[in-house]
């Protein structure tokens, strides 16, 4: 919730904001080293979707990165001790 939603008087605060993802992607394209692409449809044919293995311990991850098509993933919200990581998929039935 924004600070515009927090300290409004009216209920109009809470309607405020970008109405879709082209919007969105406009507002993130002045955002310093972000890259936008937007997707104007996701086909959500459960068909389709991939079926990975679970990350090891994902509840206690705070940092994900995704570098030169590496994956790392680190217990510190700093990053330290980052471990590397791979999506892989169960083997089809």
């Amino acid at each position: 919730m924004s600070q515009l939603q927090r300290f409004s008087s009216t209920d109009l605060a809470v309607y405020w904001g970008p109405e879709n993802a082209l919007q969105l992607g406009n507002v993130l394209r002045r955002c310093a080293k972000t890259e936008v692409c937007v997707l104007p449809h996701i086909d959500r044919d459960e068909a389709l979707k991939p079926d990975p293995r679970g990350i090891p311990h994902i509840k206690r991850q705070h940092c994900f990165t995704y570098e030169n098509g590496l994956c790392f993933r680190a217990e510190l919200s700093t990053g330290a001790e980052q471990k590397r990581f791979e999506f892989l998929l169960r083997p089809s039935s």
